[in-house]
Formats: structure tokens, C-alpha cells, sequence
């Protein structure tokens, strides 16, 4: 994959830590937290003199440290720029293009930056990720679960570690309440680190309509035939800075990173579905995106993916206003499943289309108003649950890979304007595929 999303904030993601500590080492790397991020790099506190970039994850700082060396690195090399009063070279002076990658890492609702200093190849990248060793969350022994009110779920109290065995459902929502409304719910329930631990584990009565809906018909479809109720989780794509809480500043804008660094998230593994109706807005006027064009969203769904998890993304875009991905995304070789949307007849659009969008799906008869691509990834997420749990059944989970391949051809196949052959997966084709796969 040598082309990169070219939307967005640009985030630096650097293919080693020896670059990340020769920038901190010079002042000009930011993070709140500098003497824990220093231990975590390995080496002395240097404040951030001249800083060029921020850590992503600062915010995260004791789930980065709960992870093993290994998984850590990963966390340890994505920044955003923060300064653009000097130019790549003067940043970076040893700039080497091989070795970098500029992508894409924002919140979603900022003026996103327009800057693309150089084409670079990811490579070195993919390569390391493979590498990457999948030993993450341990439980460390000792340590007392709690019970988070109206959830249901158990956390580890020093790392908000998940501790959930069974198969998980968990879904990206936005909330409505108010950040002040929010804190003070996290203070009556006493809840150690307070709204952030409350927006890692939303309850569900906190996502706003939107999330709602998703949910009804993910379930739905999930549980359709059975008499099983699936569990869902809940995490916030609304997140203040702890800069923000700290000085009294009720703002909270979606921070996809936040979201996708959230303990739910990276505790998911084999046979676990996580999915995400949201996109972005770039302008307004302009079809929305799929969240996978965030470069950090991108670095932890390839890393989530080589742990088993199936992650769904919303291909955006709507029945009004839609493009096609192709000239976002570039080439293939993207983690992930985008799902777009059909009219009810299967003839026209309703999201953004392309090569990158693995299937399709009409508005759903039972909530034939919660249409595009929202409902159609909603749609296709009940599928994938189902799905793997009757894999499970026949003896293992589906890999992201054979999810991905089932669901674009295990359907009919329509000839729809604009995008072409596009596939709508059913629920019988992909339970007559699975058992041929697992006989």
C-alpha cells in the first residue's frame, strides 16, 4: 500500500523508538505526563523546549503502561504536529521517507490540515506491525475487580482493565449529556478517574439517538432465530483533554483516539466485533468519511485485526451526497470492513462507494427510516456476531480476513449505479459458507 488517506490532521508515525527518543531527547516532543513517558521511552526527563509534536496518547498514559513492551511500541510512535512554524526537515533533520509516515490523527471536528509535505510509503510500517507482539492487558495479580453502576462490566481499579470472557459486542457512540452533567454522574458513582471512566465504559442510557438505533438493530440482527441476547459495550467518542477537566473547561469534542486507546477497546480479542456508525465531517456540504481514514484509528484497527477482532466501519457519505473512497483511500491493503448503504430495492447508493467498501445492505424492514450507511453497518454488525458465534459452534472464530471474504460474497450480487457489483450479504448464504469453511 504506497498511498495514503489524504484527509485529515497529520500525525507522525515513526518506525522505531530510537527516532522518538533522539526528538525527546531535543526538547520537541510535548506530553503532559513527561516523567511517566519519559520511563516509558527507557530514558531521562527532557522537557519539551522547542515542542514540534504531542504524543496522541497522552491522555492515556496508564493504559499505554499497562500493556506489554511490545504493544507499547506501537502507542509510543504516533504524534501530531503542533507546530507548523518550522517545516518537516527542520523537525525532523535526519528525515528519512522510508521511515515515516504522514497520516491522518484528529478528532474530527477541528479545521483539518491541508499540508501534505511528501509521498511516503508505508512499508517499514506494515512490516513492524506484523512483528508486533499480540501480549496485551494482562491482569496483574493481586488486584480487586469493581462493579461500574448500570453496566454490568468489571474493571481492575489501577488499569480500568476489562476482565469479560465471553464474546464482545462493543460499539463507538456519541453521547448527548454535557460534560458537567457527566462529571457529576462519575462523582456520585465515585468512580476512580472519574468522567473518563465513565465515558471508557458508557452505559447505555448515556448514547445519544443515533447510538441508540445502531444498537436496536445490531441486536436485532444479532439475535434474530435465537433466543440468545448479546451483550453490547459502550464507548464514548466524546472525550474533554484532562488539560480541559483540570482547568474547569466543560468542552468535549469526538476524539476518535481516545475512543480506540479506551481499556474496552484494547482489551478486545479473537472473535470480538467492534463497530463505529460515526464519520467524519470535513465540510459542510461535502460527504462525510469513514473514521478508518484517522491515522490513529488506522494503526489500532491493524493491530486489533492481528488479534482476531473484526472491526466495521460506516463508509459515509449519504443518499444526497456521496463519493467514491477510492480517491481517499487510495489503494487497498486497508484493516478493516466499510460498509455502505442501498436503497430499499437495491438499486441506488446511499453512502460512499468504491473498491474499499466490502458490502452493502438495504434499510432494515423492522427500521426502514434508519437508512445509508449507518444503518447498513449496524445491519452488518448483527451479521458478524451472529456469524461468529455460530463459527465458535463449529469449532473456532472466523479471522478478520475469511469475516471480510464472507461478507462480500455471501449475498446477491446487484449492479448498482455508480458503485457496480456490490454484494448483500444474508444470513443464510453466510451460514451455508461457514459450514462449508468449518465442515
Amino acid at each position: 500500500m504506497n498511498e495514503l488517506v489524504k484527509k485529515g490532521n497529520y500525525a507522525l508515525f515513526l518506525a522505531d523508538l530510537d527516532d522518538v527518543k533522539v526528538l525527546y531527547s531535543q526538547g520537541k516532543i510535548k506530553a503532559s505526563n513527561n516523567n511517566k513517558f519519559a520511563e516509558l521511552l527507557g530514558v531521562s526527563p527532557t522537557p519539551a523546549s522547542s515542542p514540534g509534536w504531542a504524543w496522541v496518547f497522552d491522555d492515556r498514559t496508564d493504559v499505554i503502561d499497562s500493556l506489554g513492551k511490545a504493544d507499547q511500541r506501537l502507542f509510543l510512535r504516533l504524534f501530531r504536529i503542533i507546530s507548523l512554524s518550522n517545516n518537516l526537515a527542520d523537525l525532523l533533520p535526519n528525515l528519512n521517507p522510508n521511515r515515516v509516515q504522514l497520516g491522518l490523527s484528529g478528532n474530527g471536528n477541528e479545521n483539518w490540515l491541508r499540508y501534505l509535505f511528501t509521498n511516503l510509503h508505508t512499508s517499514q510500517t506494515l512490516r513492524i506491525l506484523k512483528q508486533l507482539m499480540p501480549n496485551v492487558l494482562k491482569i496483574r495479580p493481586g488486584l480487586v475487580p469493581r462493579l461500574i453502576n448500570d453496566t454490568g462490566f468489571y474493571y481492575i481499579d489501577s488499569t480500568l482493565i476489562q476482565i469479560q470472557r465471553k464474546q464482545r459486542l462493543v460499539h463507538l457512540a456519541r453521547t448527548d449529556f454535557s460534560v458537567q452533567e457527566l462529571k457529576q454522574v462519575a462523582q456520585d458513582q465515585q468512580l476512580r478517574d472519574g468522567i473518563f471512566t465513565l465515558l471508557d465504559y458508557l452505559p447505555e442510557k448515556y448514547i445519544n439517538s443515533h447510538g441508540q438505533n445502531s444498537v436496536k438493530l445490531a441486536r436485532s440482527v444479532a439475535s434474530l432465530g435465537t433466543k440468545s441476547t448479546i451483550p453490547f459495550e459502550f464507548v464514548s467518542l466524546n472525550y474533554p483533554t484532562r488539560e480541559d477537566i483540570a482547568n474547569q473547561r466543560n468542552v468535549s469534542n469526538v476524539r476518535l483516539y481516545m475512543a480506540f486507546s479506551s481499556p474496552t477497546v484494547l482489551s478486545l480479542s479473537e472473535g470480538d466485533v467492534l463497530f463505529v456508525t460515526h464519520s467524519f465531517l470535513e465540510t459542510i456540504g461535502l460527504p462525510t468519511y469513514p473514521v478508518l481514514c484517522d491515522q490513529s484509528v488506522y494503526c489500532i484497527s491493524q493491530w486489533l485485526e492481528l488479534r482476531g477482532v473484526t472491526i466495521l466501519f460506516s463508509a459515509g457519505g449519504n443518499k444526497n451526497s456521496r463519493q467514491n473512497l477510492k480517491t481517499i483511500f487510495g489503494s487497498g491493503g486497508w484493516p478493516g470492513i466499510v460498509v455502505g448503504g442501498v436503497d430499499a430495492n437495491g438499486q441506488f447508493v446511499q453512502s460512499n462507494y468504491g473498491p474499499q467498501v466490502t458490502c452493502y445492505a438495504r434499510p432494515s424492514s423492522s427500521m426502514p427510516d434508519f437508512d445509508e450507511s449507518s444503518g447498513a453497518t449496524s445491519f452488518v454488525a448483527g451479521l458478524v456476531v451472529r456469524a461468529q458465534t455460530y463459527a465458535k459452534k463449529r469449532g473456532r472464530f472466523l479471522t478478520p480476513a475469511e469475516v471480510r471474504s464472507l461478507l462480500g460474497s455471501c449475498g446477491p450480487i446487484k449492479s448498482v449505479e455508480m458503485a457496480g457489483p456490490i454484494c448483500l450479504p444474508e444470513w443464510e448464504n453466510l451460514a451455508i459458507a461457514i459450514n462449508t469453511l468449518i465442515p
